[in-house]
């Protein structure tokens, strides 16, 4: 029997046209792949150049922020920049580009920073006036810096920053700090502190489970160290915010936010020898609300005492304190702003009357003048005035005279401003406002006056980074008008809500909040000249 076989192979006419149509997809596919891997190349060309850009300006800032002078500066519109500037040791260092390397090192002894930088120039600028460019190296206080990184591809890519120098010029009288001390068991925010005598001080914070501790400070300004004694609870059930005042060198009123957020004060007792603290009993002065409390002494046993309170109004009440008992009374509570006031602070202007400023309304600066009233302790308001048209945030407040007041504060930057009473009118005015700090967000800031001067002052903020930082600013009561002389780093770690006490003309006692959220105290030790003008 005879078969078929029917399998049909392909023509050479159908592998012709299946060559064709597979030599057409590649052709179509392969310039898209070529594509991907083009566009992935330069991708990964751009994020590793940005990232070479990000390396060099941060170089920059932390390194230029913190020189102690500007020595030595290229043109602005020389492409082959150059820095050079002296830290606070004394060593000069160097920034230059040589054959599209990117150097740095001491003066003599420059290393490779980065290479392919086929550009860097350097702006400077007074600070008082960031629009006309300077080379004069004793004005400059602010460095912008712009380069360009060169790619593989013959693309380029530039970098920039802005840096603001702490300090530029002679710093004859630096400060010194002293070892830094940690406080409070395992939490130490938003300390507060009171002088006992010359080598002791009360510290209110809140502490292990937010509630409120206090602990006594032991200063040795020979070898510029703190110690302490045992910490005490306080308060078991909530203690923030807390505000000292002394009443004599062992009692200390303490008013805080307790529980509930409502208004608690409560007499501390300092044992002195031991530097033991015992608690007398507490009083809840506002039962609604009692948020960012400050005192201030009206006389020994009567302290002022200013509020966030209901409706997150700003209030005050006059705190009665009865000797032997250390009870607390409240007299009638009086409400100043009935609209907002946030981190209220109080200072004494003259005649019974109070300045007290404030973040209120739209987050501007107000100020009002409040009057006590020494037979009933009754308070009432003479004047209420928005003295800034920006924000206003935590502000401190001193006298400088009776007619003249001094308010540093942050809005994204540190800013400080003049504010004049008069104590015939209870009219207010102001000057105009200095920016002191431009590249941060300044945080609470604290002041204590200077050596041997009214109207100079040391102001310690947080910067940028997080680190504590000092300025001194000094007031001209004839212009109401602000000036910074010098200014510098603290801490080289995060630190912030700053306070601090006047030890000696050569000595401050400063506490802070910082790692882990713990309290640290450390002695900042100006010179016996103060701080070079």
């Amino acid at each position: 029997m005879n078969t078929k076989n029917h399998n049909k192979g392909l023509t050479i006419l159908e592998m012709v046209m299946a060559i064709g149509i597979i030599a057409v997809l590649f052709a179509a596919i392969i310039p898209q792949f070529v594509n991907i891997n083009n566009s992935w190349a330069s991708r990964q060309e751009n994020l590793e150049n940005l990232q070479v850009g990000r390396i060099i300006t941060s170089h920059l800032r932390d390194h230029i922020v913190v020189a102690k002078k500007i020595t030595a500066v290229s043109d602005p519109d020389d492409d082959d920049g150059f820095i050079q500037y002296e830290d606070t040791s004394g060593t000069e260092y160097r920034y230059e580009i040589s054959n599209s390397v990117l150097w740095f090192g001491p003066v003599g002894n420059l290393s490779s920073l980065a290479e392919s930088v086929s550009s860097l120039n350097f702006e400077c600028y007074a600070l008082d006036d960031l629009d006309t460019e300077i080379t004069d190296v004793d004005l400059i206080r602010f460095v912008k810096g712009q380069g360009d990184i060169d790619m593989p591809s013959g693309r380029s890519k530039t970098f920039d920053t802005s840096i603001h120098l702490q300090i530029n010029g002679d710093a004859s009288g630096d400060v010194v700090t002293g070892t830094a001390f940690s406080f409070g068991n395992t939490s130490g925010n938003m300390p507060e502190l009171a002088p006992i005598d010359a080598t002791h001080y009360l510290c209110a914070y809140t502490g292990t489970g937010n509630d409120g501790w206090a602990i006594v400070l032991t200063v040795d300004t020979v070898n510029l160290t703190v110690s302490s004694g045992t910490p005490f609870e306080f308060e078991t059930m909530a203690g923030k915010n807390t505000s000292l005042s002394r009443i004599d060198p062992t009692h200390f009123l303490c008013a805080y936010q307790g529980q509930g957020n409502d208004g608690w004060a409560v007499v501390l007792t300092v044992t002195p020898g031991t530097w033991t603290i015992s608690v007398n009993t507490p009083l809840e002065y506002d039962t609604t609300a009692g948020i960012y409390p400050d005192l201030m002494q009206l006389d020994q046993y009567h302290h002022l005492c200013v509020y966030k309170g209901s409706g997150g109004d700003g209030w005050a009440v006059v705190l009665t304190v009865t000797p032997g008992t250390w009870d607390i009374t409240a007299e009638t509570a009086f409400e100043f702003d009935t609209s907002v006031c946030d981190n209220p602070v109080v200072t004494e202007i003259a005649n019974d009357r109070y300045l007290c400023v404030y973040n209120g309304s739209f987050q501007k600066g107000y100020a009002s003048i409040l009057r006590v009233d020494t037979g009933t302790w009754i308070i009432s308001e003479e004047n209420n005035w928005q003295f800034s048209p920006g924000t206003y945030y935590t502000p401190a407040l001193m006298k400088v005279d009776d007619n003249h007041y001094f308010t540093p504060f942050a809005a994204s930057n540190g800013w400080a401003v003049v504010l004049g009473v008069n104590t015939g009118t209870w009219v207010m005015s102001r000057g105009p406002a200095l920016q002191w700090e431009d590249l941060s967000s300044v945080g609470r800031s604290a002041i204590e006056l200077m050596p041997d001067s009214s109207n100079e002052f040391l102001c310690l903020y947080k910067d940028v980074n997080q680190y504590l930082y000092y300025t001194t600013l000094s007031v001209d009561t004839s212009t109401n008008t602000v000036s910074e002389a010098e200014s510098g780093p603290l801490t080289d770690y995060r630190s912030h809500w700053p306070d601090i006490v006047r030890i000696d003309n050569n000595n401050y006692l400063c506490v802070y909040e910082s790692q882990n959220n713990k309290g640290w105290a450390m002695i900042i030790n100006v010179g016996s000249g103060g701080l070079a003008p």
